[in-house]
């Protein structure tokens, strides 16, 4: 729809329609390494380098998405400059309590595990992976 309404407003060589079909290509493969990493810690029961693939990648173009809806945003020459207050308060707010939420999640998960003595060798831990 977005290169649709790109074409027929004749702004498809615009930065906000090239970033959003980088996104839209790459959170594609998002659902094919979230089943490969499934999969594999079905069998390992442990992440592997899908797992924390899919993470960043996930964190990387939802970030980027963000974004991009504000650059979008400007595009549509809204004259009411509180609209891009709002939205970019709203948008900051709501990454900010999903990395937090993450890290404490992660930080839950490696704390528990550690004091259930559950064998955490090898695993790579990082602060957003969720």
């Amino acid at each position: 729809m977005g290169i649709w309404m790109a074409i027929d407003s004749k702004q498809l060589n615009n930065y906000h329609c090239h970033i959003g079909i980088v996104v839209v290509a790459c959170l594609i493969v998002q659902p094919i390494t979230g089943f490969i990493h499934h999969s594999m810690f079905k069998k390992t029961e442990a992440r592997t380098v899908v797992s924390y693939g899919h993470i960043w990648w996930g964190i990387i173009f939802i970030t980027l998405g963000i974004i991009n809806a504000g650059l979008g945003l400007q595009l549509s020459h809204e004259k009411v400059k509180s609209t891009y207050i709002v939205y970019g308060v709203l948008a900051g707010v709501i990454w900010l309590a999903w990395m937090i939420i993450s890290a404490v999640t992660q930080l839950r998960k490696k704390k528990s595990s550690s004091f259930a003595g559950e064998k955490t060798e090898g695993e790579i831990h990082t602060p957003l992976s969720s």
